[in-house]
């Protein structure tokens, strides 16, 4: 019997490559497409001196990547589970083993000084609502006062995904469990707006195909932490279900189709 785990021990049991080897972090165009509608978002591309906090950053890459095409970047990465992938070298991106719950004690730490931005990207569901609320609150006092608050970009930019409007292939218990440990876009917005910030958002879609069979590999694999609510007999039978409700949805050469949508928040100071 597979046993159900908390999201501490979700993230303990996957190395960074692991982590990194589910279609969502591995596939080249996919992965493009995200780090540039959050270039754009975050406007790195103007070239200006920038220094940003990627709360809730996994392994880095993804920072990395972002570093990597935009010279005047640097990045230090807030986690407080997973450990740095093996190809972070970089001097552009630090790291610090801390979490949101860290914006509600004592600013005079090294790594809260001198920032202009904040990223929280597929992290903010973990987040509880009060150290949400710490987290923006903590940042606002952070930048009150610098150049940082009267850029044009976002001091705050949360990447997240809907929590009812999804195209994923989930049977019923996935997606009721989805529902249950997201937040919503207007729950996000009016917790920024009550701290204090201007707040707007956009959804981009990307149409997705992947092999059901790597899919399914996927959901047992546990590649999202929703995942680790099922026992690993649930999740084949998640997998059985899928086949049979999302026939329509897998074409010839054994690919299923669906769309991700990603939300991303814009909060300024």
């Amino acid at each position: 019997m597979g046993k159900l785990g908390d999201i501490q021990s979700h993230y303990e049991t996957h190395s960074a490559s692991s982590f990194e080897s589910a279609f969502f972090y591995s596939h080249e165009h996919y992965v493009k497409h995200v780090r540039t509608i959050v270039e754009s978002q975050l406007a790195l591309e103007s070239g200006k001196h920038r220094l940003m906090l990627d709360v809730g950053g996994g392994t880095g890459n993804f920072t990395q990547m972002l570093v990597d095409n935009n010279e005047a970047v640097g990045a230090i990465v807030v986690e407080p589970f997973l450990e740095k992938s093996p190809e972070q070298n970089g001097e552009n991106v630090q790291f610090v083993k801390a979490s949101a719950k860290s914006f509600s004690e004592s600013d005079d730490v090294w790594w809260r000084q001198g920032y202009h931005q904040v990223v929280v990207k597929e992290a903010i569901h973990h987040i509880d609502p009060s150290d949400r609320m710490s987290l923006y609150h903590g940042v606002k006092k952070d930048l009150e006062g610098t150049e940082a608050a009267s850029v044009p970009y976002p001091n705050i930019l949360i990447v997240t995904r809907p929590r009812v409007d999804i195209d994923y292939p989930f049977w019923t218990e996935a997606k009721n469990v989805w529902i249950d440990n997201r937040p919503s876009i207007d729950t996000l917005k009016a917790e920024l707006a009550e701290a204090g910030y201007q707040v707007s958002h956009k959804i981009e879609r990307y149409a997705c195909k992947i092999p059901v069979k790597q899919w399914a590999q996927m959901v047992k694999d546990r590649f999202w932490s929703m995942m680790c609510h099922f026992t690993d007999e649930q999740l084949e039978y998640g997998c059985e279900r899928v086949l049979i409700e999302f026939e329509d949805r897998i074409d010839e050469e054994g690919f299923i189709h669906f769309e991700d949508r990603i939300v991303l928040i814009s909060a300024h100071v």
